[in-house]
């Protein structure tokens, strides 16, 4: 699938596969007519006055997890290890190079044990105080290990989402569970937007992405050390795969050096607003205004019930049935 090899095009591993022209590419000879849920209030019209779209944080979005990241608490695990080896060579008088070079391979719940039979075979004098000591020392570490590993990741966390702005978008404009959702109940409308005339080189065209859908969260372990890769644009393009029916793209922003709630972002005009079957009169009437001054085309919902499914018509041939 073409969606995979553009996602190993610009987060590969290795940094020689790398490739961010071969994915724009790539994405230029695939890229669908988009689709923009949203209710009708005043920013919705001034954004589709503008031709902006609005970029929301990541943590603010409803899927708490979306653009988080997790790491492999081996990592962690090692960091404490390196603390104990530390405060054990510090306690013994011990070469903490040679030490290391004993336990390096050992998991962290085997190294205790391990440190202290090097006690006994390195005949080194000390008291069962002294053991007694490192005893709940080790074990005090061991006990947070969990805890403070949720802590960094938390933290962790919170700076991933608060760097990454998105404004989000589906290939499909006939999903039920999305017009309840983010329009409203059919209340309001969605935007179709054709991105495939832009050059590969226009920002637009650049910073817009199809989602991968995983079960696993990003691990930020197989990616250290990898400065080629932009782990906060990785983390917000990955999503569970509980949120697969939306077949979502995004526009995302990373590291704008913003803390506002979101930033409006210019993109081309839509091509069409389809409202909903149940828009209000009101609100039809402002779309209507709109989508004349603007030569937009408009179109609506039409939920057949015989077929329990929803299509669309051009406004004009709606209003006549």
């Amino acid at each position: 699938m073409w969606k995979d090899e553009y996602w190993n095009l610009i987060f590969p591993k290795n940094k020689e596969v790398f490739n961010f022209a071969k994915a724009l590419l790539l994405k230029s000879n695939y890229m669908p007519k988009l689709y923009k849920y949203s209710k009708v209030n005043e920013s919705t019209i001034n954004n589709i006055i503008n031709n902006n779209v609005w970029c929301r944080r990541a943590d603010l979005f409803n899927d708490p997890f979306d653009s988080s990241v997790t790491k492999n608490i081996s990592v962690h695990h090692d960091k404490i290890k390196e603390i104990i080896i530390r405060d054990f060579c510090k306690s013994f008088k011990l070469e903490y190079n040679q030490v290391l070079e004993m336990v390096k391979l050992l998991s962290l719940e085997s190294t205790k044990m391990a440190l202290l039979n090097t006690l006994k075979v390195s005949g080194v004098d000390f008291s069962q105080s002294q053991i007694d000591s490192f005893n709940e020392s080790v074990q005090g570490l061991l006990d947070g290990t969990i805890d403070i590993f949720e802590d960094y990741l938390l933290r962790t966390n919170e700076i991933y989402q608060k760097r990454v702005y998105a404004t989000c978008f589906s290939e499909n404009p006939l999903s039920t569970s999305m017009w309840s959702h983010y329009a409203n109940d059919y209340k309001g409308i969605c935007l179709e937007y054709d991105f495939s005339n832009l050059a590969i080189t226009n920002d637009i065209f650049k910073n817009i992405h199809p989602v991968r859908y995983t079960d696993n969260p990003v691990d930020l372990t197989q990616y250290d050390g990898k400065e080629h890769v932009r782990k906060t644009l990785l983390a917000a393009l990955n999503k569970s795969n509980d949120w697969r029916y939306e077949e979502e793209w995004r526009i995302v922003l990373d590291n704008i050096g913003s803390k506002d709630e979101g930033t409006c972002y210019q993109v081309v005009q839509p091509i069409s607003i389809i409202m909903g079957s149940s828009i209000s009169e009101e609100d039809k009437e402002k779309i209507l205004e709109i989508s004349s001054t603007k030569n937009i085309l408009v179109k609506q919902i039409r939920k057949d019930r015989i077929k329990n499914k929803l299509s669309i018509m051009n406004f004009n041939q709606f209003a006549i049935e």
